[in-house]
């Protein structure tokens, strides 16, 4: 008898169902209620409103189910400002992927998603055009979900126009936070939690109050390969604000953010933040501004100067800063001035400076990147030039763009060889 309550276990755990949408449901929701842990509600391609398909606002996830459509840009569940779109509430081995979530609305917390202690994956999904009183886009709160391939954008709050994060351990990588606003922290606004954000993009958010980019308070976030770029703040900390808050940043490019006061790039008050291997330049009206603490920079480019171990004060050559690429230029002072104790650049020369590391590798010329030049480098270029793109390893003359003239380089160079 044991043996067979064990195989019978064993079988029932085996198996797990694919509730399709609207094949089978018409709505997610009802999908999600017949659901049992581990199956997996998948959402055809179309829009899930009210007015469309009848969905009703929230969606109440439950543990164990994963909510997947057919592509993020494809599928998208809109809410039409009726609710919020997605409700998490002790949500456990759940995953979100590929799906929009839009059109939600809350007086209170997170107009695209709120998670209460939950711990979803999020892949792939698109967060943008939500509404709320704390977290436009999400809400988390005693909380540490994962988000991979994600993009938060164009939402709104008081409070975290991106992203409020209370109390949670996120990890974000390849993110991207861009055009929220809110009155306190335009992208993110993160009190007593320590994220991890790796690849991140913060970006095009205002604050009317703080922190455009970001607002820390008694928050201990580490950043890695994170760009601060082209936010804004009425008042302290047109990148980021920092209060009570001791963050790690490593390989993190701070670059034309703007205050109409005091931190364009970075407001202190009470906070020391270790900065490696970074670039705070070009934001007004200063990089860095100092109400109390100490920040530990080394090894980094600090607009304005800073006395510390291998740190310059040179402009740092961005690509095309205008147009928010802040890749390095071949003459760059960044290349190879990072920590020589930091891990090598993926080239294997010394650590860059900033978020982006220029790859000594590559040829010009080597658009596939197979080191080799060849037709193949001649037939992308001329689809680059068809199509008026644009990509620096093609651009042999340096002149800022793709034309017949690079072509012909190429050709010498391949006859040569």
């Amino acid at each position: 008898m044991r043996y067979f309550l064990i195989i019978l276990s064993l079988f029932s755990f085996s198996f797990t169902a694919t509730l399709l949408v609207p094949d089978e449901y018409s709505t997610i929701q009802s999908a999600i209620d017949v659901s049992n842990n581990g199956d997996t509600v998948l959402v055809s391609e179309g829009t899930y409103s009210p007015s469309i398909n009848g969905e009703l606002f929230p969606i109440n996830m439950v543990s164990g189910i994963h909510l997947i459509g057919s592509d993020e840009n494809l599928t998208i569940i809109d809410a039409e400002q009726t609710d919020r779109v997605i409700t998490m509430e002790n949500c456990n081995n759940n995953t979100i992927s590929k799906l929009t979530l839009t059109g939600g609305l809350s007086d209170t917390y997170g107009g695209g998603i709120r998670l209460d202690y939950s711990d979803p994956i999020l892949t792939h999904v698109t967060i943008s055009n939500n509404i709320a009183n704390w977290g436009g886009g999400m809400h988390s709160c005693y909380s540490d979900p994962t988000l991979t391939h994600v993009t938060i954008s164009n939402n709104q709050a008081s409070q975290g126009g991106g992203m409020r994060i209370i109390e949670s351990d996120l990890i974000l990588t390849n993110v991207t936070i861009s055009n929220n606003i809110g009155s306190e922290g335009g992208g993110m606004r993160i009190f007593d939690s320590n994220p991890i954000l790796t690849y991140v993009n913060i970006l095009n958010n205002t604050a009317l109050y703080y922190g455009g980019g970001m607002w820390l308070d008694y928050s201990d976030p580490t950043l890695s390969y994170v760009t601060i770029s082209n936010n804004t703040a009425d008042y302290y900390g047109g990148g980021i604000r920092l209060s009570n808050s001791n963050p790690i940043l490593t390989n993190v490019t701070i670059a034309n953010n703007k205050t109409n006061n005091e931190g364009g790039g970075m407001y202190l008050n009470s906070s020391s933040p270790i900065i490696k291997n970074s670039i705070i330049w070009d934001n007004i009206p200063e990089s860095l501004y100092i109400s109390s603490g100490t920040p530990f920079i080394t090894y980094s480019d600090i607009e304005g100067g800073w006395e510390d171990e291998g740190n310059i004060n040179d402009n740092p050559l961005f690509f095309d800063s205008e147009n928010r690429d802040f890749t390095l230029e071949s003459t760059s002072p960044c290349i190879d001035a990072g920590d020589p104790n930091s891990s090598l650049d993926p080239d294997g020369t010394i650590v860059d400076m900033g978020a982006y590391y220029y790859n000594q590798e590559l040829l010009l010329g080597d658009i596939n990147e197979d080191l080799i030049l060849n037709i193949q480098d001649i037939i992308i270029m001329i689809s680059y030039i068809l199509n008026n793109e644009y990509i620096i390893y093609g651009d042999l003359n340096q002149d800022g763009s793709l034309n017949i003239q690079d072509i012909i380089l190429i050709l010498d160079i391949i006859l040569i060889i």
